[in-house]
């Protein structure tokens, strides 16, 4: 099973390879084109066309953003696995990224604020957005009356030198069906054009790169609970950022 998986994976990989190099030529070339219009006074002044432009351009960043998605699955980056970031900072970054989604959700952080870790400080924000606006979505279509995420860090049972972080939410669960393909890639419940499926499998990949594993606990109709493990830097202590204060809970 685990040598058809792994072949299942390289095929998508030489898949997402292809379409990268008959997607990213033109996309830039159209997209670069596009900001030249923006710049003309007889299109900018006409409100019409104005709105036109910025539906073309909403079209062209989600389109740039799969690219992007099927890149860092194509080709996984192992650049900054040693750079040190401070988790309080990374998660404040993630929660501002999302303020608009999350403006009726509540999100609680429990860790130590002076947690340093070891890794891509941008990757693993990436990962915390994807969690969390998921969890938004969730909720959402869910109908979850109070929603609430919560992110906190366990212990690593095998490993001193790791710690778990997770991001867990309360809302309708994730079925044992569903559960053994939501790290598929292009896997989506979601409908055609509000996701592609790649956020938990470049997540998946971003997380190998960092020598850990992106799990997910969940239970239909309670919560559902993804964990991964980051590598702990015991040579410095990362500042924690002001406005959190170190208190328990942080409320959107």
């Amino acid at each position: 099973g685990q040598l058809v998986q792994s072949e299942k994976l390289n095929a998508i990989g030489r898949l997402a390879a292809g379409l990268l190099h008959e997607v990213n030529n033109p996309l830039n070339f159209a997209f670069g084109t596009f900001q030249l219009l923006e710049r003309e006074s007889i299109l900018v002044e006409d409100e019409s066309i104005k709105e036109m432009m910025a539906d073309i351009r909403v079209g062209m960043e989600r389109i740039s953003g799969i690219v992007k998605d099927l890149k860092a699955f194509a080709y996984p980056e192992k650049t900054d696995m040693e750079k040190v970031f401070s988790l309080n900072a990374v998660v404040d970054s993630a929660i501002r990224l999302t303020s608009k989604k999350t403006y009726n959700t509540q999100i609680d952080v429990e860790f130590d604020k002076n947690l340093a870790l070891k890794g891509s400080q941008s990757h693993i924000i990436q990962i915390f957005v994807n969690l969390i606006e998921n969890a938004v979505d969730a909720m959402t279509d869910a109908g979850t009356e109070q929603q609430m995420i919560s992110i906190y860090t366990s212990e690593h049972s095998d490993n001193p030198s790791r710690i778990n972080v997770h991001v867990k939410d309360n809302g309708p669960g994730i079925s044992a069906e569903k559960a053994e393909l939501i790290f598929d890639p292009f896997f989506t419940t979601k409908d055609v054009g509000a996701g592609m499926g790649m956020g938990l499998s470049v997540a998946t990949t971003i997380i190998n790169n960092h020598g850990g594993k992106l799990q997910a606990d969940s239970e239909e109709g309670a919560y559902t609970d993804f964990k991964f493990d980051l590598e702990k830097d015991m040579s410095q202590v990362a500042q924690p950022l002001s406005h959190i204060n170190g208190d328990k809970a942080c409320e959107i």
